[in-house]
């Protein structure tokens, strides 16, 4: 046998192959299954989903006109706020945590129940958060917020996130356990995420430190000092036994601050030394029993002193202090997730987005209504099951 008669065998089969599986096909979609044809059991099912997830023609009283009951045809609306991260970098990150303030809701209308907070990445994988410095517009309806979630991301990589909220105020909070890789950040004399537990000293003040911190993530865990306003100052110092090194004036310094009362304070002075050279700022924006997150570049000209700072000579202390014309006064200054970083990543939000979606209400509704009654709506006498995930 020749090539040429090899060549034409195999043509001709797969010729025959091809016919075989398109009559087969065309058979099956004729054939009954059951007494039904696929072509009836795609209709029928379409006609199921219009039935149950449509908000058009559901009156209330179901029994007398055969039709499903308002509360199963309820569509809802959530709410979401995307968010681009960009790394921009030499290097990817792990579970790295970045913060952005979001205004859910600045008319204040009520629609964002702030245990509704739920955010996804691109992939719709669910993301740890936690929500600081919330404002509430009534009772835990979130005006704004500090979010702060982790991510993974590698060099040059863009990556899109969506924050989704609601009004549902039924919706349980999600209790997250937060955890970061911290290898590659400084100090490394100690934890550099939760602060050394040692190296903490009350600065110009009279009063106690308590370091009886844990890996909790901001709250009763965190460095504080409670004390009076001795030579008219009250604050923390971090300072190691040997220099903090590893970093230089390209890098941030980043922390969260907490001061129980302002009142009559010009704001939190922030000092860092390299051993001989001092850079400092002031935050103005500090408000009573909040959290406020501290995050600048080591050689911004925001600093007093920067032009002469050098950070990779190493960071001697840290200070977060504050100062009142008089002396004697109370007050707790608290201090967590000290440490340096590479430059952020580039996280921008976008504009809310609406989303039609099936109500909590409904699903609740169909997991509690029995087979013979969703046959008794439909109007249908045939057995199929109605499954909703996600």
């Amino acid at each position: 046998m020749s090539y040429v008669d090899v060549a034409v065998g195999i043509g001709m089969f797969i010729l025959f192959f091809g016919l075989v599986l398109m009559l087969s096909i065309n058979y099956l979609a004729r054939t009954p299954i059951g007494g039904i044809v696929i072509t009836e059991i795609r209709e029928k099912a379409i006609k199921l989903f219009k039935q149950f997830f449509s908000t058009a023609g559901t009156p209330s009283n179901w029994e007398e006109t055969g039709e499903i009951p308002s509360e199963l045809g309820l569509i809802t609306t959530i709410y979401r706020i995307p968010i681009a991260a960009e790394e921009k970098n030499v290097s990817g990150r792990v579970n790295e945590p970045v913060t952005i303030k979001l205004t859910f809701d600045d008319d204040c209308v009520n629609k964002a129940w702030n245990n509704t907070v739920r955010i996804y990445d691109e992939n719709f994988n669910e993301t740890e958060y936690e929500l600081a410095k919330q404002v509430f517009c009534t009772s835990q309806f979130l005006n704004e917020s500090f979010v702060t979630f982790k991510v993974n991301i590698s060099k040059n990589e863009n990556k899109n996130f969506y924050v989704y909220y609601s009004n549902d105020s039924g919706i349980p909070s999600k209790n997250y356990s937060l955890t970061f890789s911290t290898g590659g950040w400084s100090p490394t004399n100690g934890d550099s995420w939760t602060e050394a537990k040692t190296y903490w000293n009350s600065y110009g003040s009279s009063g106690s430190i308590d370091t009886n911190c844990t890996e909790k993530w901001r709250g009763n865990a965190s460095i504080q000092i409670s004390g009076t306003f001795a030579s008219n100052s009250l604050g923390l110092e971090y300072n190691p036994t040997s220099l903090i090194t590893g970093i230089n004036n390209s890098w941030y310094i980043s922390a969260w601050l907490y001061v129980d009362d302002m009142t009559g304070l010009n704001g939190v002075n922030v000092s860092i030394s390299d051993g001989s050279n001092t850079i400092e700022t002031r935050i103005t924006d500090v408000t009573s029993e909040t959290w406020y997150h501290f995050e600048r570049e080591l050689s911004s000209s925001k600093w007093d002193g920067w032009s002469t700072f050098n950070a990779s000579k190493g960071i001697d202390f840290i200070r977060f202090y504050m100062t009142n014309s008089t002396a004697g006064i109370t007050g707790v200054e608290k201090v967590d997730e000290l440490h340096f970083e590479l430059k952020p990543l580039e996280i921008k939000d976008f504009p809310e987005q609406s989303v039609a979606v099936v109500s909590r209400k409904k699903v609740e509704a169909l997991n509690n209504i029995s087979y013979e009654q969703l046959r008794e709506i439909t109007g249908e006498d045939y057995k199929f099951r109605i499954e909703i995930s996600g």
